[in-house]
């Protein structure tokens, strides 16, 4: 496990390192495509701000420190196996870093790695924001908001406790403050008030909100189901919570101290303790029954005759893996055995085990509108949480047993964008992009302009918007940063993605030995008990 969390660490501290002895080798790719594939994988480990360390190392001006040739694409598919063929730069940083070598990304083509680099390459560090005076603003500089904020909090209450050590020391000396001023009851005004006042900015904040709120525009079939109960949830608590913290706050307010009140003891009351005790049961049992009337109805399995999506999520630190099971529909056997820097599932890839000939992985979860998606939930490593919040999925990744979780989306990721168009925050402008067409340029219909064509497109927020696969567990010191993108298109688009990306099995991709064997679960563990020494002298 230790290996494996620094493996992550030294992934990204390697890329670094593997630079200082060559000349500048820019990368030929798309940085625009790079920085994408960037967040997809890199971002598990090194921050987007290049010139900043984050789990791993600053990756700006990497290209001038790596050695030339495909070392950089040999480096990336698979370092330990770079390493273990002795090739000196790779051996050297490897040294350097404790021995654990670099998460392998052997699904990442030569072309993917390119516009890595490229937009590596391309990469300027914002400049430093400064006051007239020449100093950076606090308020401005991300690395010190957040620490001036704190300054700020501890100045208040340094100030707060000098007036009540001031107010102490003035009544040692026999000065009163508050003479005449009964605080009692002054404390139980400001009480009733704190309850209103706060009671009011509850709800205003609520409101002023509800543009952030996921609730009421769900992805997926059984997504109205889950709002519906939510809403139902919130409601019984809201209530209960205002009629609770009334009566709370205006006894404080009504029997406030003034000098003459006698408090009454009730030992029992029956009465008292049925209603507070059968009210509550009720309400409980009734939001339980609709609970389990729901997740029944959820957690169902699907006709099996059904056609469905079937795609296996597998976890480890920090970045999901995606496999789906090719044209059979049938995943390849798994064995932790087999994991390697080629197999980071552990495939069973022998020749005979033909269903796994056709898995493929992606980087980006696909799905088709309409259909029964069937995640198959896999963990490498520790516990982690498969987490769809626009589809209202989640399910634990669980090490050692897998866990599953089917859904049904009803609007592609076009469709929900536009439903966004709806949401004053989503609606707003990103950007304004103005492109300018010359007298005699090819146009996309492959016809030529006629005259100087300048077009201007607006880019809303909601067009910028993705459905996205989280980690709902923490699960390390990377956990923030395990996203997959998902994208559902209509069936004709999803077949026509498919077609593409099954052409290139993992099973083509990468080179596997088939004269390995690997003992079935039986035999290694009457292995390990004919091996295991005996404690009895």
């Amino acid at each position: 496990m230790k290996v494996m969390v620094q493996g992550a660490l030294v992934a990204a501290f390697t890329m670094l390192m593997l630079l200082g002895m060559q000349p500048a080798v820019k990368a030929a790719g798309d940085p625009v495509k790079g920085q994408l594939v960037f967040a997809g994988n890199c971002a598990v480990c090194h921050n987007s701000a290049l010139e900043k360390v984050s789990t791993g190392p600053a990756l700006m001006g990497v290209s001038g420190r790596i050695p030339g040739g495909t070392w950089r694409y040999d480096w990336i598919h698979n370092s330990a196996k770079l390493i273990q063929s002795g090739e000196p730069y790779a051996v050297k940083v490897y040294a350097a870093n404790n021995k654990v070598s670099m998460t392998a990304f052997p699904n990442l083509t030569n072309e993917s790695i390119d516009d890595i680099f490229a937009w590596i390459d391309a990469y300027q560090p914002a400049a430093a924001v400064t006051t007239s005076g020449g100093g950076v603003d606090p308020d401005k500089d991300p690395g010190l908001s957040g620490l001036w904020n704190w300054i700020r909090l501890l100045i208040f209450v340094i100030v707060i406790l000098m007036v009540n050590i001031a107010i102490q020391v003035a009544r040692l000396r026999g000065v009163e403050f508050f003479a005449g001023i009964n605080l009692d009851k002054f404390n139980a005004r400001m009480m009733l008030g704190f309850f209103v006042v706060g009671t009011i900015a509850a709800v205003w904040s609520s409101y002023s909100y509800r543009e952030y709120y996921l609730a009421g525009n769900s992805a997926s079939v059984h997504g109205a189901e889950i709002d519906q109960l939510f809403w139902i949830t919130m409601g019984v608590v809201f209530v209960t919570f205002i009629v609770t913290n009334a009566v709370l706050f205006f006894f404080a307010y009504k029997y406030g101290k003034d000098g003459g009140r006698v408090a009454k003891y009730y030992p029992e009351n029956h009465k008292l303790e049925l209603i507070w005790t059968v009210v509550p049961a009720v309400v409980l049992a009734v939001l339980i029954i609709f609970g389990i009337k729901t997740w029944t109805g959820i957690m169902t399995p699907p006709d099996p005759n059904a056609p469905k999506i079937n795609v296996e999520v597998s976890g480890q630190q920090w970045g999901w893996t995606l496999r789906y099971p090719g044209g059979d529909d049938k995943y390849g056997d798994i064995d932790v055995h087999r994991i390697d820097g080629d197999n980071l599932l552990g495939i069973d890839f022998s020749a005979g085990h033909t269903q796994s000939h056709d898995d493929f992985l992606s980087d980006t979860m696909y799905l088709p509108k309409g259909a029964i998606v069937d995640l198959k939930i896999r963990s490498r490593d520790v516990l982690h949480s498969v987490y769809l919040p626009h589809f209202r999925v989640k399910m634990d990744a669980v090490p050692g047993m897998s866990t599953r979780f089917h859904f049904v989306t009803n609007q592609t990721t076009a469709e929900y964008r536009k439903g966004l168009m709806s949401n004053s925050l989503w609606s707003q402008v990103d950007t304004i992009i103005t492109t300018t067409i010359k007298k005699g340029d090819t146009l996309a219909d492959k016809s030529v302009a006629q005259m100087d064509i300048s077009k201007t497109d607006t880019v809303y927020k909601a067009d910028k918007f993705d459905f996205e696969l989280a980690c709902a567990e923490v699960c390390g010191r990377g956990h923030y940063s395990m996203r997959k993108v998902v994208v559902v298109l209509e069936r004709a688009d999803y077949d026509k993605w498919l077609a593409r990306a099954s052409a290139t099995p993992m099973y083509s991709a990468i080179k596997h030995d088939d004269s390995k064997e690997f003992p079935s679960l039986a035999a290694r563990k009457e292995s390990a008990t004919e091996t295991q020494p005996s404690i009895i002298k």
